[in-house]
């Protein structure tokens, strides 16, 4: 058997379940084309999306996300994930807010604040998930996809990530069609350390383009948490998570 085909194989399997996922769920609370924002892997997610079809994507917003899980470095780390959540959960979420957080934003928490947000996270997490979006993680492969995307795209950049660095962040630029870029202020977990700045960037870019349809669809897959979050907004419609 062909490992390199095997693995491509449930790679596609396992991103197209993803993206049928938001598709699912955006065709009952939304209407079509919509506004699409991804996070972390969530990007991966949004950008597979937009590739494959591009009918249901207005704009698309790229948070903090990477083109290819199989980079050396980027292996590296995910597999040092899979290794500590086998074996270590609480020095695992040590790491992830150690290198998802800013050095500014980490040191104006007091340590008792920083223990409880470690226990709570530890003991609450649903590491079967978190598992599966981890090596996920490693087999993102989006160099093809993403010339295929033709929605007007932002991509929004953490100025202190140290989960993606902006290098791999990039990659995702590379479209047929011109992209807009921002950068946020913190590190990679943006939406925690500069959620106002955030909304207000995404927002700004999707009033820009004066849709016709004002639905918006984010789907945020956080790399902390490590659990999908889906958000929508349409007129009328009050936002809900799922």
């Amino acid at each position: 058997m062909n490992s390199k085909l095997s693995v491509g194989t449930a790679y596609t399997a396992a991103m197209t379940e993803e993206a049928s996922r938001v598709l699912s769920a955006a065709a009952v609370t939304s209407e079509s084309p919509f506004d699409l924002v991804g996070y972390s892997l969530g990007a991966g997610v949004a950008a597979f999306i937009a590739a494959e079809h591009p009918e249901v994507v207005r704009s698309l917003v790229l948070i903090s996300g990477f083109a290819y899980g199989g980079d050396v470095w980027m292996k590296l780390q995910f597999n040092l994930w899979l290794d500590l959540l086998r074996t270590d959960r609480i020095a695992l979420t040590r790491l992830l807010l150690l290198t998802g957080l800013s050095r500014d934003f980490v040191s104006n928490m007091d340590e008792d604040t920083m223990a409880a947000a470690i226990h709570a996270f530890a003991t609450s997490s649903d590491w079967e998930s978190i598992q599966r979006a981890i090596r996920l993680d490693l087999n993102v492969d989006l160099r093809d996809h993403i010339r295929r995307i033709a929605a007007p795209t932002l991509l929004i950049t953490a100025k202190h990530d140290r989960v993606v660095p902006g290098f791999y962040s990039q990659q995702l630029a590379r479209l047929a069609v011109g992209v807009q870029r921002a950068e946020i202020d913190s590190g990679h977990l943006s939406f925690l350390e500069q959620p106002a700045p955030l909304a207000t960037t995404i927002s700004s870019f999707v009033d820009s383009l004066a849709a016709r349809n004002p639905a918006v669809i984010e789907s945020v897959l956080r790399p902390a948490a490590l659990a999908p979050v889906t958000r929508f907004t349409s007129p009328g419609r009050r936002k809900s998570q799922l």
